[in-house]
């Protein structure tokens, strides 16, 4: 059953009873990269390889000191490597849902995916990526390598203004970032500028058009639009299906995906702003009061 619980004990961190999808998480992990709850057989490991260089270079006093140098670095910093890899896991774990599939996970993901957060040892960092491992374990194919290399480029700060960019995120099937008018004060006083939507353009999070924006164009089958922000809906209608200004920027693929994932605190006067904005552009909108619920419910 989904809901069987089995006992792993494992260095540095304590699981007590974990679900059966976190078992198969750590078993999947384990086979593609190796145990990855042992930081001390990758030390000790180090540790005989070196004595065997030090063994054949007893003569040579000052090149054994070298490699003794090198070989506590680099015990270093596998074991803060380690420690990183097991941190996310960790994190990743309580974050699976209970129809989890981490079975199948393809293989070359995860090397993927260790490969670049073994690096990574800020906490809130790790649970950025703590939360990719277990939405592609909770769906496997919902985070491209492509995503997994360019998170690895980033730093906090480009996560931060990230984040403060998914405040402004509505939803109509996707996700879309809606900075309808750069000037208005409500994305100037919540951090959204030019010089922020630059940065995360050229960090290939966006794409930035500030002199055009961007449509979201309605076919004759769609006369009805639903958009949705932090689970308030409206609809939007009109007899010459008029196309819908969706602002100056739009999430590439990666930045959708990492979207996902980000934190992000609704801004209480948004929801009016959008409305006020759309309506003064000719488009009729269904007041939120007579439309049914968010079938795109709020990412965790």
């Amino acid at each position: 059953m989904v809901g069987d619980k089995s006992i792993i004990k494992v260095d540095n961190i304590n699981l007590g009873n974990i679900t059966k999808p976190a078992s198969l998480l750590i078993k999947k992990i384990s086979g593609a990269i190796g145990t990855v709850y042992r930081p001390h057989e990758i030390i000790s490991l180090a540790k005989a390889e070196a004595e065997a260089d030090v063994i054949k270079t007893k003569s040579q006093i000052e090149i054994a000191e070298l490699k003794q140098r090198a070989f506590s670095r680099l015990a270093a910093e596998e074991a803060k490597k380690q420690n990183n890899m097991e941190q996310i896991t960790g994190k990743a774990l309580n974050l699976l849902d209970k129809r989890s599939k981490p079975q199948d996970v393809d293989d070359d993901w995860i090397i993927n995916f260790f490969d670049k957060c073994r690096f990574i040892s800020d906490e809130e960092m790790q649970l950025l990526w703590a939360k990719i491992l277990a939405g592609e374990a909770n769906s496997p194919g919902s985070y491209s390598k492509r995503t997994i290399i360019l998170l690895n480029s980033l730093d906090k700060k480009d996560a931060d203004l990230l984040s403060a960019l998914c405040r402004f995120v509505w939803i109509s099937g996707e996700s879309y970032p809606l900075v309808l008018d750069l000037s208005a004060q409500i994305y100037s006083q919540n951090g959204i500028n030019f010089s922020m939507l630059t940065h995360l353009d050229a960090i290939g999070l966006i794409r930035f058009d500030p002199a055009n924006g961007f449509q979201f164009l309605r076919t004759s089958a769609l006369p009805l639009v639903g958009w949705y922000y932090n689970n308030q809906p409206i609809v939007i209608t009109s007899q010459n299906n008029n196309p819908i200004e969706i602002g100056k920027a739009i999430f590439t693929q990666t930045g959708r995906e990492l979207s996902q994932v980000c934190t992000a605190e609704p801004i209480e006067a948004f929801f009016k702003y959008v409305f006020d904005y759309w309506s003064s552009k000719g488009l009729i909108l269904i007041p939120p009061e007579k439309l049914p619920p968010n079938p795109y419910p709020k990412s965790k």
